[in-house]
């Protein structure tokens, strides 16, 4: 392709992507670095800065970077995309609200959670206003909004996330599904945290039982779910289940 094309021909980003990928599959993160480079360059060649194209190539770079342990690079990539879709999208576009998360990741990266917080935020506010209160990615976003008040010790605020992800994909997905299950798993979590042991094993219990009829015994679901009550039973002094 590069023969027939040339180097800085549009289709050139799909290959460079290519190898991107195949090199960050095999740990060789510093060429994937380089071939996302390239592709960046292609697409900026091409379709100009303030492009969908280039945005995701911003979005490839910070993850790029965050495989070198490259975080401060990492927050100045998709803060680029975030800026180039806002542009062309508006404030109130799923889009947006999809790097409004990439770039508050980022920023929990470097351990900057209250900004984070703040853009996760409105990530939140753009899906509520898409989708209404019950909608799976609505879910995500509390879950995510409940990570930050992990971080920054705000353990009820966790949990009240925590409990309105819960909510709504029990609305959609019903009680045997694996984010469902996923829930109940992040909730023993906070309770445990809390010190709130009957609670922690009884949402515990919960998500062990839907993983262990979704997945069997011999899963690595199932086994986190084993590990977090046999850490409920040992905070609590109990060492066997009865």
């Amino acid at each position: 392709m590069k023969e027939i094309y040339g180097e800085t021909h549009a289709s050139m980003t799909y290959i460079f992507s290519c190898l991107a990928n195949g090199y960050q599959g095999l740990c060789k993160y510093q060429k994937a670095l380089e071939y996302e480079m390239r592709a960046f360059e292609v697409r900026k060649s091409n379709y100009g800065e303030e492009h969908p194209g280039t945005a995701f190539s911003y979005e490839c770079l910070a993850s790029a970077c965050e495989d070198l342990g490259e975080f401060q690079k990492a927050l100045e990539h998709p803060t680029k995309g975030l800026d180039i879709t806002k542009t062309r999208y508006g404030e109130v576009h799923f889009e947006t609200a999809r790097l409004y998360e990439n770039v508050a990741s980022a920023y929990d990266e470097v351990g900057k959670y209250k900004k984070g917080l703040e853009l996760k935020l409105k990530a939140f506010d753009i899906r509520k206003a898409l989708y209404g209160e019950i909608h799976p990615l609505v879910a995500d976003s509390y879950v995510s909004l409940a990570y930050s008040y992990e971080k920054l010790q705000e353990n009820q605020q966790n949990l009240e996330y925590q409990l309105k992800a819960l909510e709504i994909r029990k609305a959609g997905y019903g009680e045997t599904h694996v984010e469902t299950a996923c829930s109940h798993h992040n909730i023993a979590q906070v309770y445990r945290e809390m010190e709130e042991y009957q609670q922690a094993f009884k949402y515990g219990q919960k998500a062990l039982e839907t993983r262990r009829n979704l997945f069997g015994e011999r899963h690595t679901e199932t086994a986190k779910s084993y590990n977090n009550l046999g850490l409920i039973f040992d905070e609590m002094g109990e060492f066997e289940q009865e």
